[in-house]
C-alpha cells in the first residue's frame, strides 16, 4: 500500500484494509464498466475526478448491500459463510 494511502487511513480513522477495499471496489467499477484505458490514459485530475465519481457508487451499493444484510437472514448467512471462509484459508 503507498505512502498516500496509509496516511489517508490514519488521517480519517480507518484502516488501511479499509482504504482498499475502496480502492478495489472503485477499480471492480471501472472495469466492469469497460473503462479501464479511459482512467489509465486520463489526466491524474481526470483520474481523481472518476474515482470520485465511481467511490460514490461502491459506496451507494454498500450501503444497498448492508440494508439487506441487515433485514435478510439469508444474506446474514452468506456473509458468515464467506467470513469463516476466508479466516480457514488464512490459518
Amino acid at each position: 500500500m503507498s505512502k498516500l494511502a496509509l496516511e489517508l487511513a490514519k488521517e480519517l480513522n480507518v484502516s488501511v484494509i479499509d482504504v482498499e477495499c475502496l480502492a478495489q471496489a472503485v477499480a471492480s467499477g471501472i472495469k466492469k464498466d469497460g473503462a479501464g484505458h479511459y482512467y489509465l490514459s486520463a489526466s491524474e485530475h481526470d483520474q481523481t475526478e472518476a474515482a470520485l465519481a465511481w467511490g460514490a457508487s461502491a459506496v451507494k451499493k454498500m450501503d444497498k448491500f448492508v440494508s439487506n444484510y441487515l433485514t435478510n437472514s439469508d444474506a446474514r448467512q452468506a456473509v458468515r459463510a464467506g467470513v469463516l471462509a476466508q479466516l480457514k484459508e488464512s490459518e
